[in-house]
């Protein structure tokens, strides 16, 4: 779309954005294929697992995860979702915390697994090498992350115009699109193995067991 100006979207304008989108978890994609995404990578759970949701939000991924037994921490970038993170799970005995960047690093917590759902169409060049620096720092020798993004997304399809401003923006932030060869090639360079990487629609699985549940309540009644 040409003749209007982009937003720029600052660190200011970043943390405005999620503040307010923080209020209708419903928005998220974890809200609808939290329970799928889980179920396939469980096989990467192992005892005693420590696991870190990079970019937690409001924290939708979290009890799919405790319920698989292992310790879960939360990070994010708005104040409002580490608080109300924190608020919802204190009394979860597996729930480690949820913080902002700095404070973790302060802790010096190593995790086995590392979820970054739908976080790097987010972030622009100047922070998408720091955000896979952080994940190197943060993971176990061994350690593995699991991450999804919209695939072959047309940004300009989601934009929306500001009339107060007079600037168009992705209606969801997104700042970058990725493929399966963009995503690979950027984590060869990032000397990140790849264990596995395909293109998939997790809300497919999020309606079939839908589906499944309400035939399930069909056949008691």
């Amino acid at each position: 779309m040409t003749g209007y100006k982009q937003i720029e979207w600052t660190e200011e304008n970043v943390k405005k954005f999620w503040d307010y989108t923080s209020q209708f978890p419903e928005l998220y994609f974890t809200y609808r294929c939290r329970g799928p995404v889980v179920k396939k990578f469980k096989k990467y759970f192992k005892k005693d697992c420590n696991v870190l949701d990079y970019g937690c939000g409001t924290g939708l991924l979290i009890p799919h995860l405790l319920k698989s037994g292992v310790n879960v921490t939360g990070l994010d970038f708005s104040d409002k979702s580490v608080e109300s993170v924190n608020k919802k799970f204190s009394g979860e005995p597996y729930f480690k915390g949820a913080f902002k960047k700095e404070d973790i690093f302060k802790k010096g917590s190593k995790f086995d697994v590392i979820f970054l759902l739908e976080v790097i169409e987010h972030i622009d060049d100047e922070y998408l090498g720091k955000t896979f620096q952080n994940i190197k720092k943060l993971l176990t020798e061994n350690g593995v992350v699991i991450i999804t993004t919209p695939n072959d997304e047309k940004l300009a399809d989601n934009h929306i115009f500001c009339p107060q401003c007079e600037c168009i923006f992705h209606r969801w932030q997104h700042v970058r699109n990725w493929d399966a060869a963009k995503l690979r090639g950027y984590l060869d360079k990032q000397e990140f193995k790849i264990v596995e990487l395909f293109t998939t629609n997790f809300s497919v699985f999020s309606w079939k067991n839908k589906l499944d549940f309400i035939k399930n309540i069909a056949k008691k009644i």
